[in-house]
């Protein structure tokens, strides 16, 4: 974030946040997203894949992609 880059991947960002860190954490995605960023984050925090900012939700079980 620091060098402006078009593309931000974060993995498990919310792990070990609370519910208000989470949420203002998927706001500042949010934010980024309208600025014309292309975010992917991978997590297990129904709360990150429920938020109104994700496009697309792409599930893998038991190593197979189940996807949208």
């Amino acid at each position: 974030m620091i060098n402006n880059q078009p593309i931000i991947l974060a993995d498990e960002p919310t792990a070990h946040l609370d519910t208000r860190l989470s949420r203002e954490f998927m706001g500042i995605m949010a934010e980024l997203k309208a600025e014309g960023k292309t975010i992917v984050i991978t997590s297990h925090d129904p709360l990150v894949a429920e938020d109104r900012a994700i496009d697309r939700v792409v599930e893998v079980v038991d190593g197979r992609v189940r996807c949208c």
